[in-house]
């Protein structure tokens, strides 16, 4: 659910840093990470901001995304989602540059580094955050792995809501409050629904290679133009969560996290024609920069 880097057609080695560098994709990391930096500028302007629980949510969140994403390098080669003809970057195992054997331990490593740094917020959230943590972890995991593989069963969109969502922005000022926050939960439904526009359009584009291996994702089921009126759905619903949190807060700049609306709104209209990698490399840029201004102006918001 990220910006695409370049095309799977680049197969030229990378060396051995650069090509788990490249798995981790690092381009990502910003999806994981700005849902945690709002919660703690939503924290800050209620008062109640603590440096430390905040840094452990982030290296979390953010141990998680490389974690889900190099499960997905290799469960998608295993299942044959990840070919020399599909669209988007060059995945590492596919590729030939990882082993699978390696890119299984790494997968496991990195995933111990993600419950470790979650570790100390039972300090701060008690006990149960262990299972919402290896909740977190599972599903990360499930994604493309196990007996029911949410992006294979059109749940993917569902995940990120509720993952870089409702957990991240919840979760991440509940141990630096100690309370639950209605503005959160709002907060945290705003930027799930915008996060999920950019899985949308990855959807989109890699929907005639998934279709064939039975990987039966929202655009698979119901075609490029149901996905468009799913990503016009989701903008309009973060518009009015930022007008409702603008208004719940007192904080008037929030409103203007609406400013994304115009950066993402054309690709909605652009979606249902799209074919060339080209396009889908536009769209899901366009919507990366929806997310990042929806969220930006959101946390400047709270912090000035």
């Amino acid at each position: 659910m990220t910006p695409i880097a370049s095309s799977s057609t680049s197969l030229q080695h990378p060396g051995r840093f650069r090509a788990w560098f490249r798995a981790a994709r690092p381009w990502t990391l910003r999806a994981a990470a700005l849902p945690v930096l709002v919660a703690t500028a939503l924290a800050y302007h209620d008062g109640v901001f603590s440096a430390f629980p905040a840094l452990c949510c982030l290296l979390f969140a953010v141990f998680a995304q490389v974690f889900a994403n190099y499960a997905n390098d290799y469960y998608d080669f295993r299942k044959g989602a990840d070919t020399p003809h599909r669209q988007g970057p060059a995945r590492a195992v596919a590729s030939g540059w990882v082993s699978p054997q390696a890119m299984l331990l790494g997968t496991g490593l990195v995933g111990l580094l993600a419950f470790l740094s979650g570790l100390p917020l039972i300090f701060y959230g008690g006990w149960p955050l262990l299972t919402v943590g290896a909740l977190s972890l599972l599903c990360a995991w499930g994604y493309t792995a196990g007996p029911f593989p949410l992006g294979y069963k059109g749940l993917g969109d569902a995940a990120v809501v509720v993952f870089f969502g409702w957990i991240a922005v919840t979760l991440t000022h509940y141990v630096q409050s100690g309370s639950w926050s209605f503005a959160a939960l709002i907060a945290g439904t705003g930027m799930g629904t915008i996060a999920n526009n950019i899985l949308v359009i990855t959807s989109a584009r890699d929907h005639k290679q998934d279709a064939p291996i039975g990987k039966k994702t929202l655009a698979v089921r119901f075609g490029l133009s149901f996905v468009a009126t799913q990503y016009q759905a989701n903008l309009i619903i973060a518009c009015l969560c930022a007008l409702a949190l603008a208004w719940l807060t007192k904080s008037p700049i929030v409103a203007l996290a609406v400013l994304s609306a115009p950066i993402a709104w054309p690709v909605s209209k652009q979606l249902p024609h799209m074919d060339a990698l080209p396009d889908f490399l536009h769209a899901t840029r366009q919507s990366a920069r929806a997310f990042l201004v929806y969220g930006g102006v959101m946390g400047l918001g709270w912090m000035v």
